[in-house]
């Protein structure tokens, strides 16, 4: 008996409120849930859905950090899922260790239109056990779009058109094909702007001297050189009214503590819809941005799949053992 096929698609930002409501797949899912998401962007979600472990475990969380041993702001180089078939144990180290062939797509290769049609092609004739594949250009399109409900609605409908495509052309290759479609967070609408930065230079503290910063879109993160500079931020962002600061408790229960604070010494996170603009990113206003609490229900990731999923996978930190149960690496009870 021929071995099952199974096709992993994780599209970044397929945030559940853009599938909620709308009939995405609905012929063939057999699970559609949200799931609750970490805090931070692209480089903490995508590497905590396939190592299933927090960033505080994985070490992953932001490309711009203070590199402990030098005290200089650094970057790192941009993510991609292929890093982690090696490193940190991850869904790649899984299959590789059990000896199970995959085939991944990721936009190394190409562009989404591009790995979509890789994808469909190998769909068709693969004897991988696995097909990852994964489309990274909606979130660009939301953080841009996401106010133009048309152009939402155009977007959401050519990702469904292509899953189903490579979803079809397995089909017609195997005869129990499997469809998983992840996203490890979603992007919040964007309604208001502040630019925090010119609150922190009117305290009168220099930089570098007396702290460092980061000011990324939803969140601002300091590096105190002196308790006095330490206690004069602490005192203004503990008490601003556009977001909050983060206590050391509450990054710990969020799994995003660093004890060697590479990524920051205080966080400072805007309130859910509010944009930090300008920031070192830039100062153009945007429509949308994941980044924001994971409480807030915009920012859940999705779960999507043509088989049935336990019902305790409610968190992206749990993807992981639902995908080691689709490949019957571990027991039900094990995955959840």
């Amino acid at each position: 008996m021929a071995a099952p096929l199974s096709i992993y698609m994780l599209v970044d930002a397929l945030g559940w409120e853009l599938v909620r409501d709308r009939g995405f797949l609905d012929d063939v899912l057999a699970e559609r849930r949200w799931l609750v998401t970490v805090l931070g962007e692209t480089p903490a979600a995508i590497p905590t859905l396939l190592t299933g472990t927090t960033p505080s475990q994985h070490g992953r969380w932001t490309r711009r950090y203070r590199d402990p041993a030098k005290g200089v702001l650094t970057s790192a180089p941009p993510f991609d899922v292929a890093e982690l078939n090696g490193g940190v144990p991850s869904i790649f180290t899984d299959m590789r260790e059990a000896g199970i062939p995959y085939e991944c797509f990721t936009p190394r290769r190409g562009n989404d239109a591009e790995l979509v049609e890789l994808a469909a092609a190998r769909a068709a004739t693969t004897r991988a056990r696995v097909l990852f594949v994964h489309l990274t250009g909606l979130d660009a399109q939301l953080r841009e779009h996401l106010h133009r409900p048309a152009t939402v609605a155009a977007l959401v409908a050519w990702y469904e058109g292509a899953i189903r495509r490579v979803f079809d052309a397995a089909r017609r290759g195997r005869p129990d094909v499997r469809l998983f479609v992840l996203s490890a967070y979603g992007v919040t609408p964007i309604r208001w702007t502040y630019d925090l930065r010119r609150d922190v230079e009117a305290l009168g503290l220099r930089a570098p001297d007396d702290y460092l910063a980061v000011y990324d879109p939803t969140m601002a993160r300091f590096w105190a050189e002196t308790p006095r500079a330490r206690d004069t931020l602490a005192a203004l962002l503990g008490e601003h009214p556009c977001g909050t600061l983060m206590s050391v408790g509450e990054l710990q229960r969020l799994g995003v503590w660093f004890d060697d604070a590479r990524y920051y010494q205080l966080l400072f996170l805007m309130k859910p819809g509010m944009l930090l603009c300008p920031s070192d990113r830039g100062g153009a206003r945007l429509a949308g941005m994941p980044g924001y609490h994971p409480s807030e229900p915009t920012a859940d990731g999705t779960l999507m799949s043509t088989v049935p999923v336990d019902k305790a996978v409610d968190h992206v930190t749990s993807v992981r053992g639902a995908l080691l149960e689709d490949l019957v690496l571990v027991t039900p009870e094990l995955a959840a």
